[in-house]
């Protein structure tokens, strides 16, 4: 009969059925971790069994010397994996943002510059129909908008920037979290193994990508 199953065993399951590019992410973290346990349990009935045996004692260290190899290894290709995908991210992004201005983008550019702060509700309704696929001359719109003319009209504007300062959040949290895990799952680690702080990410990145397609 299967025991019960623990909260690790939960975040592993919930992986699995996660979807948009960042869950990768998710289910790199939960495939260490369960690697990881593997691994530690397997060093673990290899003492047993060594101490029931009469092995000389310098096979307990050739024990330990497997597993930190077997350690080092999937910690590096997790960190490999996890830097992959936000890599790719990230240039998708670039590709987004890189793309070419229309015929008299710049021209009109300039001119929001100049009306930064005065833009009339039928001036950005204008601009963004006209520019609605075009990352820069939308990122210069919502920064020449009023302070609440953006709530009224109800629109939002994701900037590339902090989805990239997010994304790198994730990296970095990930890779320290991969570096350091010994088995033990800190609230910190919890949340990311559940995927919610990545899943907002990913769902940011959706919209902004969904916006300019």
């Amino acid at each position: 009969m299967k025991g019960k199953m623990t909260d690790k065993d939960k975040y592993f399951e919930q992986a699995t059925q996660k979807t948009g590019i960042l869950s990768d992410v998710v289910k790199v973290l939960n495939r260490f971790v369960e690697d990881y346990d593997f691994a530690k349990l397997n060093m673990k009935q290899r003492i047993t069994e060594l101490k029931n045996s009469p092995v000389p004692e310098q096979n307990q260290m050739e024990i330990f010397d497997d597993f930190n190899a077997r350690i080092e290894y999937i910690r590096n290709d997790s960190v490999r994996s996890i830097q992959d995908i936000v890599k790719q991210v990230k240039t998708e992004i670039s590709r987004i943002i890189a793309s070419n201005l229309p015929d008299g983008a710049m021209d009109d550019i300039q001119s929001i510059e100049r009306m930064e702060g005065h833009l009339t509700d039928e001036d950005v309704k204008a601009y963004l129909n006209k520019y609605r696929k075009c990352y820069l001359v939308t990122k210069t719109l919502f920064k020449s908008m009023d302070t609440v003319q953006a709530k009224r009209l109800g629109i939002d504007f994701i900037s590339a920037d902090d989805i990239i300062e997010s994304l790198e959040s994730i990296e970095n949290v990930s890779v320290n979290l991969i570096k350091k895990y010994n088995g033990f799952v800190p609230y910190e680690f919890a949340t990311m193994l559940d995927g919610k702080p990545i899943q907002t990410v990913n769902d940011a990145f959706n919209s902004f990508a969904k916006f300019f397609m």
